[in-house]
């Protein structure tokens, strides 16, 4: 899953494509009715354009991602890109002993390392961007909680 940094710019990054799209959606009564006819159902009001487009030039207010948004985004990625990459690799689980040390947990968890040298051609797609969970001779770790990894 993502660390915390990598949540935020995510955020940051949804909330400024959804800003610019309500700046469209209020450049021009036109559009702004436009858009409201095909989101309106028989009981519901929307306010008057000149107070949406107030609203959004003013940008006094905040958009909220709740953790449930952010979870089924790292999932989805997990599910279609990461998830059959796992899934062709080999895996063993360490469990600590009692009274042994505990295992190092942090905001960045996941560990990929390579166990040996790139080749030495930089048109080898492993040298193309660094470590990637699709390149052999790599070893991923990742703890699951401070007694087991």
């Amino acid at each position: 899953m993502h660390n915390p940094q990598i949540r935020t710019n995510l955020s940051n990054f949804e909330t400024t494509v959804r800003k610019q799209i309500l700046r469209c959606l209020t450049s021009s009564r036109e559009v702004y009715e436009s858009q409201k006819q095909r989101v309106i159902s028989i009981d519901q009001q929307l306010p008057e354009y000149e107070a949406v487009k107030q609203f959004v030039e003013d940008e006094d207010y905040n958009i909220k991602y709740g953790h449930g948004h952010q979870l089924k985004f790292e999932l989805e990625s997990i599910n279609n890109s990461v998830f059959p990459l796992l899934v062709q690799r080999k895996w063993i689980l360490l469990i600590s002993e009692d009274g042994a040390s505990d295992f190092v947990c942090s905001d960045r968890p996941v560990d990929l390392i390579s166990l040996g040298d790139p080749p030495e051609n930089p048109q080898h797609p492993y040298n193309a961007g660094g470590l990637g969970l699709a390149q052999k001779n790599t070893e991923l770790t990742l703890p699951l909680n401070r007694r087991m990894t």
